[in-house]
């Protein structure tokens, strides 16, 4: 039975539904012959079978009557991933207040799964995409919500849960460095083991004295990872008052007058620019991944072979950055977050800057006039980035890179 459900969940994964629901009626035919315990979870999988062909009602019903029984036997399954389901189910449905308040539970969930994870856990490719995955989704449903009511904290908010995942994902493989480096004490190991036993323990028992052990447990790791470098010493304080979470209250502090920090988050049916300044905070919804991907291609092939002349260039700048409002638009100093391939290898300084008052020229002209003379073009990992406390780099550090080559 347990093999039969492997099966089923796999091919789940990769949608061959057919195959999936023939395996996973298999395993639950045994579980239910054998009394098995562990039937709660192939019937998890089938409500999940059930959302995957888009069968909402019937996969949230299926699944609200699992987690309605004991939920000893889900305990294999993180339940950030049972929320995440269920949020998707809610969303499908349309009921997407409902949905983001799931939504949110699971991105706890998932920050704190993540705390206590061992480094290189959240590097294996299905966990890597099922995390990005949630975030992802939370993020587009604030967004789209914040855009219907109007409304600007479920656009900071939006921008957040992107965000955090961005520094996880960060810390993640920084974490993974430190491991493949033998820079990781024992202790580390020992505080992870004891908090992920807390965590179950807690989960079960739900009393206020076991979460208060897991939150001691999370603040003595939080402290060591402090100490080696592996986490920002800025944010101990906050640690300390149980809000470890960066906000972009953190982020707008640390810029000027003259900084712009633009956050991109493509997608397939939805893309979406933040525009952050000291001040403000704005969302804008752009055009899908693909349109600006073709665009990118175009423009790129065109400025390696000299073609100079073409609009693709002026159309893309214009998908890109032309709902920038006024206040973004002076700021010289632009940090550009994203995690998508359209900025791999694409020259945005490039870019002519179609906010400069030159629009009316023509696209020849255009290019003459690119991004960079009027603004510094700064790539980020992570929005966090600039909140990082650095004094901990070495002051003989330097790189340098430069081209050889120069030409027109």
């Amino acid at each position: 039975s347990q093999v039969w459900d492997h099966l089923g969940e796999s091919l789940l994964n990769v949608h061959r539904l057919a195959e999936a629901q023939a395996a996973l009626t298999e395993s639950y035919r045994l579980r239910v012959l054998d009394h098995d315990e562990s039937l709660p979870i192939t019937r998890a999988h089938l409500a999940e079978l059930e959302l995957a062909k888009g069968n909402f009602a019937t996969a949230l019903k299926r699944l609200d009557a699992v987690l309605a029984g004991p939920h000893s036997a889900l305990r294999i399954i993180p339940e950030y991933q049972i929320q995440y389901r269920r949020a998707q189910m809610l969303e499908g449905l349309h009921r997407d207040e409902e949905a983001l308040q799931i939504y949110r539970k699971a991105v706890h969930l998932a920050r704190d799964w993540r705390e206590g994870s061992l480094p290189g856990e959240t590097a294996l490719a299905s966990t890597s995409i099922y995390l990005h995955n949630l975030f992802d989704d939370a993020s587009n449903l604030a967004a789209r919500l914040a855009l219907l009511q109007k409304s600007d904290a479920l656009a900071r908010e939006s921008l957040e849960i992107l965000a955090a995942s961005r520094a996880f994902d960060l810390r993640d493989r920084r974490a993974l460095t430190y491991l493949q480096q033998d820079r990781l004490p024992p202790r580390y190991f020992t505080l992870l083991s004891e908090l992920q036993a807390a965590q179950s323990k807690a989960s079960l028992t739900e009393s206020e004295r076991d979460q208060e052990k897991v939150e001691q447990i999370r603040l003595d790791l939080f402290q060591l990872a402090v100490d080696i470098g592996l986490e920002d010493k800025k944010m101990y304080g906050k640690r300390e008052k149980n809000s470890s979470q960066k906000s972009l209250i953190d982020v707008q502090q640390n810029l000027t007058a003259n900084d712009l920090l633009l956050s991109f988050n493509l997608g397939e049916s939805s893309s979406w620019l933040w525009a952050v300044t000291r001040d403000s905070i704005s969302l804008e919804p752009i055009s899908k991944r693909q349109k600006l991907l073709g665009l990118a291609r175009s423009w790129s092939t065109e400025i390696r072979e000299g073609r100079m002349g073409t609009t693709s260039g002026q159309e893309l700048a214009r998908e890109l950055f032309g709902k920038l409002p006024p206040a973004a638009q002076k700021a010289r100093n632009w940090m550009v977050v994203s995690d998508s391939s359209l900025f791999q290898g694409l020259p945005i300084a490039d870019l002519p800057d179609i906010n400069s008052g030159r629009s009316s020229m023509t696209a020849a002209s255009l290019s003459l006039h690119p991004l960079i003379e009027g603004h510094s073009i700064r790539y980020i990992p992570s929005e966090f980035s600039i909140t990082e406390d650095v004094s901990h780099w070495k002051a003989d550090s330097f790189l340098g890179i430069g081209d050889p080559i120069y030409n027109l």
